[in-house]
């Protein structure tokens, strides 16, 4: 299972993590995407930075990876 996020909330983040973090959910592997322009917060929660890429108005993002 895969799903792209993309947004600027800690929040979301935790968010997230705590729902596909349970033993429940994690029958198979799960890996998250997120697209962000925060620095520094991810990386200290288990994200790995996997490189930038570019949203629809052609803004610059950074792209973390998340897997279960």
């Amino acid at each position: 299972m895969r799903l792209w996020i993309s947004g600027k909330s800690q929040t979301c983040c935790r968010q997230l993590f705590n729902t596909f973090g349970s033993s429940g959910v994690r029958k198979q592997a799960i890996k998250l995407y997120l697209c962000t322009d925060l620095q520094g917060y991810y990386e200290k929660n288990d994200w790995t930075y996997i490189g930038k890429g570019y949203l629809l108005d052609n803004e610059e993002t950074r792209i973390y990876e998340l897997q279960f």
